[in-house]
Formats: C-alpha cells, structure tokens, sequence
C-alpha cells in the first residue's frame, strides 16, 4: 500500500481552496448583492413597483440608464434570492420602453440618443442587448463602478 506524501495533502488543499475561489455558493452570490446595493443605494433606489430613483437628479442621462438597469436587476434578484416578490413586476431584462418612460423621453431624436448610449454602454461591456428592445446588466461589477465613477468625482 502507497503511503502518502506530503505533497499530496498540500495539493489536496491547495485544490479545495481553489475549488472555493471558483465554484459560488449562494452565501457568496448573496454577499456580492449586498455588497453591491449597499454602494450604490445612494445614488438610485427602486420602490415596490419597481419605479426608480436618482438621490441626485443631475446625474448624466448615460448613468441614469445604467442606473435603471442595474437596480432592475438587483430587484429581481433581491426577489430570486428571498422568494418573495418584494418589488412588483420586475424581471431581469429591461425593455426600451420602460427606460423611456423612467428617463421622461419623448422625441424620436431623443430616443435616438438613448439608443446610441445603450449601444456605447454594449461596446464597454455594461449592458447586454438580450433581444430586440431588452436589455440587463452585462458585468455587475463593471455596471456599479461605471455608476459609481461621476458620482465620486
């Protein structure tokens, strides 16, 4: 019978710590929201029907968008996690039309122009076009920095 080396433990542990950096457990999933909601709730909030808020009204209109997006999808996933349906109507994609309707666009050139900046916000990796007219979240990470980033200036 082979006895066991050293070696062989010390791999066994560096293997299970490295299982752990990658394989995400709820707990972890749940700490990053956290984490997330808790940098961001001071600058946007969502209420029960899923309506937005921007704490500072002169936020540029390409940061409000990621704003909508992103506190959309925390909803849903605030709703995934706990099971209930703590803010109404909400789903992980949002449509053209409501980000119209939460930024008070009228005109076609002002329609225009969100979609050109849903289309830079693409290029950069925040947003994700899902289908025609739906849009999410691209990077977590990447969408609260990019929200983040005017507000610390």
């Amino acid at each position: 019978m082979k006895e066991k080396q050293p070696s062989d433990s010390v791999s066994k542990i560096k293997m299970e710590q490295a299982i752990k950096k990658f394989i995400v457990t709820r707990e972890t999933t749940v700490e990053n929201l956290v984490k997330i909601i808790e940098n961001i709730s001071n600058v946007v909030k969502i209420d029960a029907t899923g309506n937005i808020f921007f704490i500072n009204e002169t936020l540029p209109r390409k940061k409000k968008i990621v704003g909508i997006l992103l506190a959309r999808y925390l909803a849903y996933e605030i709703n995934k996690i706990t099971g209930e349906e703590k803010i109404k109507n909400i789903g992980k994609n949002t449509s053209l039309n409501v980000i119209y309707e939460m930024l008070h666009i009228e005109g076609e050139q002002n329609k225009k122009s969100v979609r050109a900046m849903l289309t830079q916000l693409i290029k950069e990796g925040v947003v994700a076009r899902i289908g025609k007219g739906e849009y999410t979240i691209a990077n977590l990470e990447k969408a609260k920095r990019y929200l983040l980033n005017e507000v610390k200036k």
